[in-house]
């Protein structure tokens, strides 16, 4: 069965730049998500809420900018 956050991991793994540029604010997750909505909705079977979608994009945001993180606290030691 697929998940909504696997998913959305999958699509913005064959996109690079997507997860970078959702960091740095520059797409709008809301719209993201309307627009992923569909896609996710007919390969589940179910309706999604786009709540849900966005909330599963904010937690791998912040995923992300926490594993950067570590990243930047060991090159500066």
């Amino acid at each position: 069965m697929i998940t909504i956050k696997s998913h959305i991991e999958k699509r913005l793994k064959n996109q690079p730049f997507m997860l970078e540029n959702i960091k740095n604010g520059m797409i709008n997750i809301s719209a993201l998500a309307r627009k992923i909505e569909p896609e996710l909705s007919m390969k589940i079977g179910r309706k999604i809420n786009t709540n849900a979608i966005i909330m599963a994009i904010k937690r791998i945001e912040i995923k992300e900018i926490n594993k950067s993180r570590r990243i930047k606290k060991e090159i500066k030691k």
